[in-house]
Formats: C-alpha cells, sequence, structure tokens
C-alpha cells in the first residue's frame, strides 16, 4: 500500500488566487469544512485557511524501497508520520473536497448514489468538485465521512474519539 507524503491539493495551491469573491461557493467551502470539523479532535489539522483545509493522522509507518524518480534507490527504509484524511480546497468554478480512505479502499463507496458519484473528479477515486451543497448531498457526505473513519479505525491510524 503506499501513502501520500504531501497533500493531494498540493499541486494547485499555487494557481489560487488569493482572494475568491464568490458567495456561493464560500458557503459551500464552509459548510464542507463543517461536516469534517468535528473529526479534528483525532486528527492533526494542517492548513486553516480561508481557501484551504486539511486534517492528517499522525501515526507512524516505514516507507522500504523509496524511489526517486521512478528508481529505486535500494533497500532504504524511512519513518514516516501521517496520512491525509480530508481536505476542502476552494477555486475559482468550484470546491474541491478530497477524502483519501476512498483511494485507499474504493469498497467504502459501493453505497454512493449516482448523485455523490457524479461529483468525482474524471476517473478519480478521492476527489470530489461541488458547484452546490443540498441537505441531501451532506447527510450522503457525512455517513461516506464516518465509512472513512471507521476504516481509519481499523486500521490503527486514529484513535476513536470521545
Amino acid at each position: 500500500m503506499s501513502f501520500i507524503r504531501r497533500s493531494n491539493a498540493a499541486h494547485a495551491l499555487e494557481r489560487i488566487p488569493k482572494k475568491i469573491h464568490h458567495p456561493e461557493l464560500q458557503e459551500i467551502f464552509a459548510g464542507l469544512r463543517e461536516i469534517i470539523r468535528p473529526y479534528q479532535k483525532g486528527l492533526v489539522v494542517k492548513s486553516n485557511t480561508a481557501l484551504h483545509y486539511e486534517l492528517w493522522t499522525n501515526h507512524r509507518y516505514r516507507v522500504n524501497n523509496l524511489q526517486n524518480r521512478g528508481r529505486v534507490l535500494g533497500r532504504q527504509s524511512k519513518s514516516r508520520t501521517g496520512i491525509q484524511f480530508a481536505a476542502v480546497v476552494q477555486f475559482k468554478k468550484w470546491v474541491s473536497f478530497y477524502l483519501y480512505p476512498l483511494h485507499l479502499n474504493p469498497e467504502l463507496t459501493k453505497d454512493c448514489s449516482d448523485n455523490l458519484r457524479s461529483l468525482f473528479d474524471r476517473g478519480s477515486k478521492s476527489c470530489m468538485h461541488f458547484t452546490r451543497l443540498t441537505d441531501e448531498l451532506k447527510a450522503e457526505l457525512e455517513q461516506l465521512i464516518g465509512k472513512c473513519w471507521n476504516y481509519c479505525l481499523e486500521q490503527g491510524w486514529v484513535k476513536p474519539l470521545e
């Protein structure tokens, strides 16, 4: 199993304008951030700005056979800390929502409705683009995040919330 070390959204953060004036997108961003905020107690907040909110686990793991530009660097291993759990990023035309456990275990999405499935970025397992946020989508997304949290609990990456 491979883990990412940096943010899923890191590749695009330099392209985000400093100020985006779309009140409807700001409402969607705030709504998505509030959905994942209760999990903040058991995670590490890596970013908390007006356009980017990101939560990571804090567990330690070992990475073997490190790669550099596609070449394996021998039998090296290194200790790493944390993987991304969820992130919300506001762009110019949509709000992206990243839920990394879906990338690690795609079966978590098998019960998703077609409305939620249609929001996934082209072929992406873990990135959704929101241009609207209805109460139905919000409720379904809360259930999906709960499944992802339980998956992380089973893996031992997080501790139960109190």
